[in-house]
Parts: structure tokens; sequence; C-alpha cells
């Protein structure tokens, strides 16, 4: 999918997708629509994270340091709240992706 759309359209639509699987298993409380939602979160992010490490050291080494401190935040904001607004940090980590990833990924050329 890399060599046919590129890779920034490719972590844009990525993000995307996980943005939207994220806010529907967030928003919907029907259960079929919220594993839905869940489920194209998955394919987003797992979509995006191949990307991202062949992408070389600099983002490579933000995808592990999301990897290691992004349960502990996200834990932190529930204990703090509940657990869907401790959710809603992946949906805006996403939707920051979304915006600033295809030019980062543009300015460094990959």
């Amino acid at each position: 999918m890399r060599a046919r759309f590129g890779t920034p359209q490719l972590v844009f639509a990525s993000a995307r997708l996980a943005f939207v699987g994220m806010v529907m298993g967030l928003v919907f409380p029907n259960t079929l629509v919220t594993m839905t939602g869940f489920t194209l979160m998955g394919l987003g992010l797992a979509n995006m994270m191949p990307v991202l490490f062949a992408a070389g050291a600099h983002v490579a080494g933000l995808a592990y340091f999301g990897l290691l401190f992004g349960p502990v935040l996200i834990s932190d904001v529930a204990q703090i709240s509940t657990l869907p607004i401790g959710l809603c940090v992946v949906a805006a980590c996403c939707a920051i992706i979304t915006v600033i990833g295809p030019r980062i990924l543009k300015r460094w050329k990959i």
C-alpha cells in the first residue's frame, strides 16, 4: 500500500481511520458499532506503525515513546476522570497525526 499511495497519504488515511474508529467506539453505545469502531482503530494503527518504523530513527523513536508512555498517559487521565475520557487521548493523538504527520514526512522526504 505504501508503494501505491505514498507514505504521507498512507499515514494520513491510517490516522484518520484510527481516529474515526476510536470516536465510533467512544460515542456510540451499541456493542456492534463499538466493536466495529475499535476494529477500524486497530486497522488504522496497525497500518501506520510499520510505516513509521520504516521512516527512520527519528520517527521510530517517537513511535517507541508512544508505545511506552501512551498507556501510562491514558491510565493517568482515566484515573483522574473516566476511562472514556482517557481513551480520548488516543483519538486526540490520531487527530494530531492526521494533521501534522504527512507534513513532517514530506519535510523529511520519507
